[in-house]
């Protein structure tokens, strides 16, 4: 088991409200997936910050944002065209969600 760079960061930031039982699941399932764990095998509440109580609609955009962020390779330019969105609406999308995608 490894973690690429930014997946180590990724973590870091994440509040842990349920502590090391929290931590310790996200890693146990990101493990399963892969040997080689990178920022797309880590769950979207690890990679944004602490929010209100997010509906089915809000918790589906913020998560889909962060897919499509999670991909090494996608700009801005290209998340805005996978996403059908303007990158302005973005921008203010990964404010709004707190969202913290850490780059490789």
């Amino acid at each position: 088991m490894a973690f690429t760079p930014a997946a180590e960061r990724a973590p870091q930031a994440h509040a842990w409200p349920g502590n090391v039982e929290e931590f310790v699941e996200v890693v146990r399932q990101a493990v399963t997936r892969t040997d080689l764990v990178a920022v797309r095998h880590l769950p979207p509440s690890v990679l944004a910050g602490p929010s209100h109580r997010l509906s089915r609609t809000e918790a589906f955009e913020r998560d889909e944002i962060i897919r499509v962020l999670a991909q090494s390779t996608t700009s801005m330019k290209d998340a805005a065209l996978e996403l059908g969105m303007s990158r302005a609406r973005i921008y203010r999308k990964i404010a709004q969600y707190d969202i913290h995608v850490p780059r490789p």
